[in-house]
């Protein structure tokens, strides 16, 4: 109980708090910092400016995973649509003939069974990326770690050799597997669209990480308050 508990609380952690700061930072990367100045004290019809905000975000973040927790599990026989409409698979009616009334009454009530009976198993959809994913997290945080001590002269090696291999061998995996995922019957989209976003989001942040590397070396950061109040970035 205690290992599902954690194993829970770690998700839900992942997919509302930390996917709360991946889509700000996302988010006001294609906002310019002008437009936050001027829209900040009024009301914007831009989408991407709402996300800069941690309100907007915070929304978008749990909403997306809600409707992913909600989905039902991958090679699930019976769609929604078979269910509202009370045409399930003969199939699936043959192996299973203690059906109850409403998994072939259609509508409401065949909407409600298939919800009931096989919906908010979305979590076993991610389920061959969490492996890949967890470790690269810990490969970007080395990442940051790394500019953390290089800005300050301190000696990186330590950190570097396990960045690389941290951050080589997930992508490897993903890719390996991807190819598999486009060939199955019924490919799991969800599996390959956020595996494809995750690898391009490495990549880009890899190719930020070379450009800036040579430039940082000795430069901390800016502090927040030593940002003159013209150029500073809204407090979101």
């Amino acid at each position: 109980g205690v290992l599902v508990a954690s194993f829970a609380g770690t998700t839900l952690d992942t997919a509302c708090r930390l996917q709360r700061y991946v889509v700000q930072e996302l988010a006001a990367t294609f906002v310019r910092s002008d437009s936050r100045r001027t829209d900040q004290a009024g009301f914007s019809l831009n989408p991407m400016l709402w996300l800069t905000n941690k309100h907007g975000a915070t929304i978008f973040a749990v909403i997306l995973a809600l409707v992913i927790a909600a989905l039902p599990a991958p090679g699930t026989s019976v769609s929604i649509g078979n269910a509202l409409s009370g045409n399930l698979p003969a199939q699936y009616v043959a192996d299973n003939p203690q059906l109850p009334a409403e998994a072939t009454a259609g509508g409401l009530a065949g909407g409600s069974w298939w919800m009931a009976t096989f919906a908010g198993k979305g979590g076993l959809i991610l389920w061959p990326l969490f492996g890949a994913t967890n470790q690269l997290l810990a490969g970007l945080a080395f990442l940051v770690i790394s500019f953390f001590l290089w800005r300050r002269n301190i000696p990186v090696w330590f950190i570097v050799i396990p960045m690389i291999f941290m951050l080589i061998m997930p992508a490897w995996a993903m890719l390996s597997d991807l190819p598999g995922w486009l060939k199955e019957e019924n490919p799991n989209w969800v599996v390959i669209v956020v595996g494809v976003s995750t690898l391009l989001l490495e990549a880009w942040m890899l190719v930020e990480a070379v450009i800036l590397w040579p430039k940082v070396k000795g430069i901390l950061e800016v502090s927040p308050g030593a940002v003159p109040a013209t150029s500073a970035s809204p407090n979101c």
